[in-house]
C-alpha cells in the first residue's frame, strides 16, 4: 500500500510528464490494436484470394492478365506503398498475371490507355487525376466502343481524392486498408458494373460568332475533349476546397478553417452563365437505334460446306417498340440564364443513372451561410440547391468576367474542376455516354 501511495505521489508531483506518458501509451495501444485488426482483415482477404488462385483452369486457357498503372506521387508517395501492401498480394494469391506500369510524367496514363491491348483488365492505382487521364485515353480511341467493354477498369483508392471509388466501395468507418483491399477483391471476384461517361468539350468553336479575316488565316485551335466519370464543378465551394490542404495544421478541422478564413477574406460571388440542356428521353422514334441482325455462321467443321445454309435471322429483343413512340421534345435544346454561387454537374448517381444531374446553387449567399454549406459538404450532408435538373446533353457558357487589371487585354477564363482536375474554359459542352464503361465494383 505504501508503495502504491508513493507511485501516486510521484505521478502527482510530475503531472506534466505523467500526462505526456499516458497520452503516448494510449496512442501506442490504439496503433497496435489497429495494426492487429488490419492483419486479421488482410489474412481473411488473402484466404479468399487464395481460393481463386487454387482453381483449376481448363486446358488451353491462360491465367487472367491485369495491367496495373500506378501513380507513384499519389498521396505524397504513400499511395504506392498502400497498393503494394494491401492490393498487390491479393492479385498474386489469386493467380493473376500482373503487368506493372509506373507513371513518370503527367499524361502518361492517357497515352498508355490509348495503345492498351493484350490484357484482360486495367487497374488504376491513384487518385481522381490518374483515373481521369486513363478514362480520357480509353474513350479517345477510335475503337472506344469495343475497348471500353473489352478492358474493364479497377480503381484502387490510393490518392488524396477518390470520388468514384468512394461511391463504389466506401462505407462509414472503413479504414484505408479495408477500402483498398475491397477494391482489389472486386477485381479478383470479377464484379463488373456499367457506368455513364461524360464527354466534356472545352471552348468549342461557336457558330454564332463568325471568324474574322485574321482568324481565317490562322490555324484554328481544335477544341479540347476530356472524359469524366464523376462530376464537373464550378463556384465558390470548388475554390474553397482547393484551399483545404493549406490548413493541414488544423488536423480534422482543416476544412472548417478553410471555409472560415475564405468567408472572412471575401464575400461569395455569383456566376452568371447561359445554361442549355437537352432533356433525357427514355426512348422514341428520334433516338431509336434498330438492333443489328445476328447471322448464324458455319459450325467450323469441314463437312459444313456440304450442308444447306439457313437464312439469317434477326434477334428481336423483348420490350416496347420505340420506333412507334413519338416525343417532340427529344433532342430539343432549352436555354436559360442562371445566376448561382455554385454549379455542379455529375453522373452515375444511383437515383439518376442515365442522365446528367445539374445542381444549381442559390444566387446570393452570405458569409455565414457559405461556411455552413461548406461544412455540410465535408460532413457528407446534402447542401442547399436552388434547382436540380436532369439532362442528356448540356451546353454551359460562362459570362466573361472583367479583368482585375484593366491594362490587361485578355480576360481570364473561368476556372472549373473536372474529376478534381482544374481546367480553364469559357464554354463547355457535355454529352452523356450511358453505360459506356465497365468498372469493377462491390456486390449489389
Amino acid at each position: 500500500m505504501a508503495r502504491l501511495m508513493k507511485i501516486l505521489k510521484t505521478l502527482r508531483n510530475h503531472w506534466k510528464k505523467s500526462t505526456f506518458a499516458g497520452c503516448l501509451i494510449a496512442y501506442g495501444a490504439s496503433y497496435l490494436n489497429e495494426r492487429h485488426r488490419t492483419n486479421l482483415l488482410m489474412r481473411a482477404f488473402c484466404e479468399e484470394a487464395k481460393v481463386y488462385g487454387e482453381r483449376t483452369l481448363p486446358t488451353g486457357l491462360k491465367p487472367r492478365h491485369v495491367t496495373v498503372i500506378v501513380n507513384p506521387t499519389a498521396k505524397d508517395g504513400k499511395g504506392k506503398i498502400q497498393y503494394e501492401k494491401y492490393a498487390a498480394p491479393l492479385f498474386h494469391l489469386a493467380g493473376i498475371k500482373v503487368s506493372y506500369f509506373q507513371t513518370e510524367y503527367q499524361g502518361q496514363a492517357k497515352g498508355l490507355m490509348e495503345v492498351m491491348e493484350s490484357t484482360d483488365a486495367v487497374v488504376i492505382a491513384g487518385g481522381d487525376g490518374t483515373l481521369h487521364e486513363a478514362v480520357t485515353g480509353l474513350m479517345s480511341r477510335e475503337d472506344y466502343a469495343t475497348a471500353s467493354k473489352m478492358y474493364p477498369i479497377g480503381v484502387i483508392p490510393s490518392g488524396k481524392t477518390n470520388t468514384l471509388s468512394r461511391s463504389l466501395f466506401w462505407q462509414t468507418g472503413m479504414t484505408d486498408a479495408r477500402w483498398i483491399a475491397e477494391s482489389a477483391m472486386a477485381v479478383v471476384r470479377e464484379q463488373v458494373d456499367q457506368l455513364d461517361v461524360l464527354r466534356v468539350t472545352l471552348d468549342p468553336a461557336s457558330a454564332e460568332e463568325p471568324a474574322t479575316d485574321v482568324e481565317k488565316l490562322e490555324k484554328p485551335e481544335k477544341p479540347k475533349e476530356v472524359y469524366a466519370v464523376a462530376k464537373l464543378e464550378h463556384g465558390v465551394f470548388r475554390d474553397a476546397d482547393l484551399l483545404v490542404p493549406k490548413y493541414w495544421y488544423f488536423g480534422m478541422l482543416k476544412a472548417k478553417a478553410a471555409y472560415f478564413f475564405q468567408a472572412i477574406k471575401e464575400k461569395p460571388r455569383a456566376t452568371i452563365a447561359r445554361l442549355g440542356l437537352v432533356r433525357p428521353c427514355e426512348g422514341c422514334s428520334k433516338c431509336y437505334v434498330p438492333p443489328k441482325e445476328e447471322v448464324c455462321g458455319s459450325t467450323g467443321r469441314w463437312w459444313s460446306v456440304f450442308l444447306p445454309r439457313s437464312a439469317p435471322q434477326a434477334v428481336t429483343a423483348s420490350g416496347p417498340d420505340y420506333s412507334r413512340i413519338e416525343n417532340e421534345d427529344c433532342g430539343t435544346w432549352h436555354y436559360d440564364i442562371v445566376e448561382a454561387c455554385s454549379l455542379e454537374l455529375s453522373a452515375n448517381r444511383k437515383e439518376d443513372q442515365g442522365a446528367v444531374s445539374v445542381a444549381v446553387g442559390p444566387p446570393l449567399m452570405g458569409r455565414t451561410e457559405f461556411m455552413q454549406q461548406g461544412w455540410r459538404r465535408h460532413s457528407k450532408t446534402p447542401g442547399t440547391t436552388k434547382h436540380l435538373l436532369f439532362a442528356k446533353d448540356v451546353d454551359l457558357k460562362f459570362e466573361t468576367p472583367e479583368p482585375e487589371n484593366k491594362e490587361e487585354e485578355e480576360t481570364p477564363k473561368t476556372k472549373l474542376s473536372i474529376d478534381s482536375v482544374e481546367y480553364q474554359a469559357d464554354r463547355v459542352i457535355i454529352q452523356l455516354f450511358p453505360r459506356a464503361l465497365n468498372v469493377y465494383c462491390t456486390r449489389q
